[in-house]
């Protein structure tokens, strides 16, 4: 995700690798599950403006913004996902139609992610793209559901 941000000139390869450092960082201190690239470099160090990054995207690859408060959740769509999934990904499924699978994703950019889904999906997905709270959200909501049934 880092390079791709680099690549589309959203950041500049300074802030990238300040970012990769305080990462790593928050990974020995044992409190990095929720931490990304995109969030610190998005709120810790406000090197980078989620809504202009949402707006880059929509523009360069066509893909629709979407708020997911507003989507009710299709609860057999996250049956088999463990929500590690979702977070190493920023990525959560909210509907499906037909064999087409819609996706929204905080992490469009990473082509190993749309690869991961596609591959888990058969590669009949519809991007969308959101923002870090709305897939935190969604997660958060998907862990209760996980925990619940253990």
């Amino acid at each position: 995700m880092g390079a791709s941000l680099v690549d589309h000139n959203l950041v500049d390869v300074s802030e990238l690798e300040a970012a990769n450092e305080r990462l790593l960082e928050v990974v020995k201190e044992g409190i990095g599950r929720r931490t990304s690239i995109l969030g610190l470099l998005a709120t810790e160090m406000n090197a980078l403006n989620e809504d202009e990054l949402i707006a880059h995207q929509v523009r360069e690859f066509s893909i629709a913004p979407i708020t997911l408060r507003n989507v009710e959740r299709e609860e057999t769509l996250f049956r088999d996902l463990e929500p590690d999934q979702l977070w190493a990904t920023w990525t959560v499924p909210f509907d499906a139609q037909e064999s087409f699978t819609f996706l929204a994703t905080a992490y469009y950019l990473s082509s190993y992610v749309r690869e991961y889904w596609e591959e888990i999906f058969g590669g009949s997905i519809i991007w969308f793209v959101a923002g870090m709270n709305d897939i935190s959200e969604v997660i958060e909501w998907q862990e209760k559901e996980f925990a619940q049934r253990r």
